[in-house]
C-alpha cells in the first residue's frame, strides 16, 4: 500500500477564503513528534478535543493550523496533496491519531485519501516520529529533515 497520495489539489472553493491568505498565515509545518507535541501542547483544553485543519503540501510536509482556519490559509495558497481535518487524542506519552476526514471547502481531495482513514494518520505519525528518531529537529538547527510524505 502506498501512504503517500499521488495528486495534486488546486484550490477549487468560494472565492472569499482565499483573501485569509497573509505573510505568515500557513499553517504549522510538524517534521517530528516533537513538533507535534509543541504545537498541540500550545493548543489548550478547548480546542484539543477538536480536529485540526490539515493539509499535506506538495514537498510532503503535514501542516496544521486551528480547526477553523481556511485550508487555502493552512496551505499558504498554495496546491496541496491532501486537505481535511485531523484530530488527536493523548494516549500514554505521545499524540495519537483518532480521526482523520477529507473536509475541505476549498481543496476537495478524493476519498481515496482516506482509504484507511486512521491508518493513514497513524502512518503521518509514524514518519512524524521516525523523522524524530533519525536526527530531524525544528528548522533553526540546520538538521536536514526528511520528509512526512514522500
Amino acid at each position: 500500500m502506498n501512504d503517500s497520495p499521488s495528486r495534486v489539489y488546486g484550490y477549487a472553493g468560494p472565492p472569499e477564503p482565499p483573501s485569509t491568505v497573509r505573510p505568515a498565515s500557513e499553517g504549522r509545518i510538524i517534521r517530528c513528534a516533537a513538533d507535534l507535541d509543541a504545537w498541540l501542547s500550545g493548543r489548550g483544553p478547548a480546542e484539543t478535543p477538536e480536529p485540526f485543519t490539515f493539509v499535506v503540501a506538495l514537498d510532503g510536509l503535514l501542516r496544521l493550523a486551528p480547526r477553523r482556519s481556511e485550508h487555502v490559509a493552512c496551505a499558504g495558497g498554495a496546491d496541496v496533496r491532501a486537505a481535511g481535518e485531523m484530530g488527536f487524542a493523548r494516549a500514554a506519552d505521545r499524540w495519537a491519531v483518532h480521526e482523520v476526514t477529507n473536509h475541505s471547502t476549498g481543496y476537495w481531495p478524493d476519498l481515496d485519501f482516506l482509504a484507511g482513514g486512521r491508518a493513514r494518520g497513524r502512518s503521518c505519525v509514524r514518519r512524524i516520529s521516525s523523522a524524530c528518531s533519525a536526527g530531524a529537529s525544528s528548522p533553526s538547527s540546520g538538521t536536514p529533515v526528511r520528509k512526512i510524505i514522500a
